[in-house]
Order: C-alpha cells, then sequence, then structure tokens
C-alpha cells in the first residue's frame, strides 16, 4: 500500500505532535531527523511514548546520537507491553548513523518493513526535521527529486 508522505518540522522535540495527522485507530511510519546530543533521556522518551500511544507502526531515527533515540525507543516499546501484560505487534525501529539523509529517506518509503498487523492501518509517512532549516529543505528536495514519487505534502 502506497502511503502518503507527510513533512512536518518544529523547532523543539517538545512540539513534535501526530494527532492532526493521523486518525485515531491508524498507524503512521516516522522518520525523526534530530541532534540528540544532550537531551534528557526524560526529554526524548516523554515524545517516543506520545507517538507509541499515537500509533506508531516503524520508527527511523536519523542525526547526531540517533541510535540512543533509537534504543530509548525500543525501551520504551518493551515497557509497554510489560506493563500492559500484553505482546503488541511489533513497532520496526531502526537508526542511521554517519549515512545521508537521503539513505534513511530511502529505507523509510521505498523499502520500510511493517509488521503485517499494521499493514491495513498504516497509510501515512511522517517526516519529522527538528530544529534544522537545513535538513528540512534537503528532505523537501529529495521528495521533490524522486526519492518519494507517492504523494509528499
Amino acid at each position: 500500500m502506497a502511503r502518503r508522505v507527510i513533512c512536518l518540522s518544529t523547532q523543539t522535540l517538545a512540539a513534535i505532535s501526530v494527532d492532526d495527522h493521523v486518525p485515531a485507530d491508524a498507524h503512521f511510519a516516522l522518520l525523526l531527523l534530530y541532534d540528540a546530543r544532550g537531551v534528557e533521556v526524560t526529554t526524548i522518551g516523554a515524545v517516543a511514548t506520545r507517538l507509541i500511544d499515537a500509533g506508531l507502526a516503524t520508527f527511523h531515527a536519523w542525526g547526531p546520537d540517533c541510535e540512543r533515540v533509537h534504543d530509548i525507543m525500543d525501551e520504551l516499546i518493551v515497557a509497554r507491553d510489560i506493563r500492559e501484560n500484553r505482546e503488541y505487534p511489533t513497532i520496526m525501529t531502526s537508526w542511521y548513523p554517519d549515512c545521508p539523509i537521503e539513505e534513511a529517506l530511502f529505507s523509510l518509503i521505498i523499502s520500510d518493513t511493517i509488521d503485517e498487523a499494521y499493514a491495513a492501518t498504516c497509510d501515512t509517512t511522517i517526516i519529522i526535521t527538528v530544529g534544522n532549516h537545513d535538513w528540512e529543505r534537503e528532505v523537501k528536495r529529495l521528495l521533490r527529486v524522486g526519492i518519494a514519487s507517492n504523494g509528499s505534502q
């Protein structure tokens, strides 16, 4: 299923919200472009929890310290399963250290893998750039030149 692609940009991690872009009971794929160096685990964790609760089906992290962001996300996914004493469908996660934005976008849009349980309800791909207008411009340029020809906004 081709997903619609939505590009969002915020100045801070705390400002991230997907509520206006994903209907209730739907799921979404997400690429977060963020420089997480020096950011508290609790700050990243609060946003990650909101994203999980909003219907996250697959998560990709790119930017300085993206491996830590990925690991925090993984820990929260497992903690949710334990806390609620149930096993949810798998939220796939990945990170892209030391690679161009193009590689992360390609993985998200062209070769992304989601759990079969989300296949029917995951029709949105969201790309969020936090605090970096150069990254935002590069994402939009790459989408324009064809890395994603399935309807970017």
